[in-house]
């Protein structure tokens, strides 16, 4: 078999999924082990992270392939890749809210095991609309609805890649930015539809892929946002962030009921859009306060981030009933002891299964 061509690294984005993660994961600690308020926990922005990552390393990985001396991408073994780093541990994590659900988990404040009537959804990747139209799955299970929108963005965006001329691409990201926003402000009232749809959260993928697009075709574009991004702007650019999570956590302060529909429709847009300038700034800047690559074991963690993820609300429910069980019930030490049990499960599902089957993509053209 012959060995895939190097393709383009980015080291700084193994640092940004680990903070991806880590928001879902203290969003969750703060739902589950604090009892905490809902205005404190902001997950759904860590997802909406890890969306526009997706969409920005697919997008330029896509286009490097379509416009190597190949000149084309091989489809089958875009689909080869993807599932050798996505099924494994996708179904790994379904298997054990099996075998949990045999367990008795004790003083649980949520539900970890599985209903069989959702394996079929589960199967087809469309685990998002089970949320949707079935209420909702186990909290070991939820996080698997981000996954299903990247497999249904995996299986549809190398065709469009692969047969649309690459000088329309650009419109047709920005009318699916322009849908996923309408999409939002029809259906403001309903939150499961507005969290959980891919036709909502296809625009964090695409401002991704829209960016990952500029990076790619156009030299003057990293060039000159290595420019734009000074210290000053830098700092205004976290700035921006920070008060838009701030309003996000408040919005009755800042928002009038009659606005309710258009910030449910526009906001997401200005998150994936800073977001995108994050991924941006960290790539191409030589003025970053800091880079996601400087430290070794933030990289580790973000190369390993996929399991975190994946992982983590199972092993929050095993610490937290363990320790309940013994009447432990700190809920800073729950916390702890379910971070670092998340990093080892992780650590040994990256080192022993992940890994090896990782290393057969390079065989995969």
């Amino acid at each position: 078999m012959q060995k895939i061509q190097s393709r383009p690294y980015f080291p700084h984005l193994d640092g940004l999924r680990f903070f991806a993660f880590f928001i879902v994961f203290i969003s969750h600690a703060i739902l589950f082990i604090w009892d905490g308020k809902l205005f404190l926990a902001q997950g759904d922005l860590g997802v909406s992270f890890f969306f526009v990552l997706s969409g920005f390393l697919i997008t330029f990985l896509l286009y490097f392939e379509k416009e190597s001396d190949r000149g084309y991408i091989k489809l089958t073994h875009f689909y080869a890749r993807r599932i050798l780093r996505i099924w494994p541990v996708y179904f790994m994590v379904i298997l054990l809210s099996i075998l949990l659900a045999q367990i008795n988990f004790a003083n649980l404040p949520f539900e970890i095991g599985f209903n069989p009537e959702s394996f079929p959804w589960f199967l087809g990747f469309i685990t998002n609309f089970y949320i949707i139209s079935h209420g909702s799955v186990s909290a070991a299970l939820a996080v698997l609805w981000s996954i299903s929108v990247e497999e249904q963005f995996y299986l549809v965006w190398p065709l469009i890649v692969s047969y649309i001329k690459k000088k329309y691409l650009p419109l047709l990201l920005v009318g699916i930015i322009i849908f996923a926003t309408i999409f939002r402000y029809l259906n403001f009232d309903n939150y499961k539809v507005v969290s959980y749809s891919t036709l909502s959260v296809v625009g964090d993928l695409a401002i991704g892929a829209l960016f990952g697009f500029f990076a790619f075709h156009k030299p003057y574009f990293n060039e000159q946002m290595a420019l734009f991004f000074t210290k000053k702007k830098i700092i205004f650019l976290y700035s921006l962030l920070a008060s838009c999570i701030f309003i996000k956590m408040f919005p009755g302060i800042f928002i009038q009921e009659n606005l309710i529909p258009l910030y449910t429709a526009i906001f997401p847009v200005v998150f994936s859009f800073l977001f995108a300038c994050i991924i941006i700034e960290q790539n191409y800047s030589n003025h970053s306060f800091f880079k996601a690559s400087k430290n070794r074991h933030i990289t580790y963690l973000g190369k390993i981030s996929y399991g975190l993820y994946a992982y983590h609300s199972i092993v929050i429910a095993i610490v937290f009933s363990t320790l309940r069980t013994y009447n432990i019930n700190s809920p800073l030490l729950i916390t702890i002891l379910s971070f670092m049990g998340t990093i080892g499960i992780a650590h040994i599902s990256y080192s022993f299964i992940e890994k090896k089957i990782i290393n057969l993509k390079r065989y995969v053209i």
